[in-house]
């Protein structure tokens, strides 16, 4: 289950949705994978199942999870491609984030480091 933090200033919807998006792209749930109902969810988070299904609306929205009617949620045949697709786009963020950072003075080198020692890191987290 999901850990959410209801002292956080990232609404709890938004935290469901990146706890899914996060499990499609780690390979945790696969295509067809059964979500925990609403209801399961609820008390397990403590969480009002008016959020999570505010979540799921959103999460079936960006085509990540489906529903099937009477049996509940599931994990999209497209979810895994909804998601890297939605990833993509971060790489204008972070286009504008290295224009400021070298504004600011920031050496190629120190930027260049840091994506190293954070995929370093993801690297060796992969082969545990």
């Amino acid at each position: 289950m999901w850990l959410i933090d209801i002292f956080s200033r990232t609404p709890i919807y938004e935290q469901i949705i990146s706890s899914v998006e996060s499990d499609v792209l780690n390979g945790s749930v696969k295509t067809g994978d059964r979500l925990p109902s609403l209801r399961e969810l609820s008390v397990g988070l403590g969480i009002n199942p008016n959020t999570i299904q505010k979540a799921f609306n959103e999460l079936i929205h960006r085509e990540i999870i489906q529903s099937a009617p009477g049996m509940g949620y599931f994990i999209a045949p497209e979810a895994l491609a909804a998601v890297r697709a939605r990833h993509a786009g971060a790489l204008t963020d972070l286009h504008d984030l290295c224009i400021k950072l070298r504004l600011a003075g920031i050496t190629e080198e120190a930027i260049v480091q840091t994506v190293r020692t954070v995929y370093a890191a993801a690297d060796s987290e992969e082969e545990k």
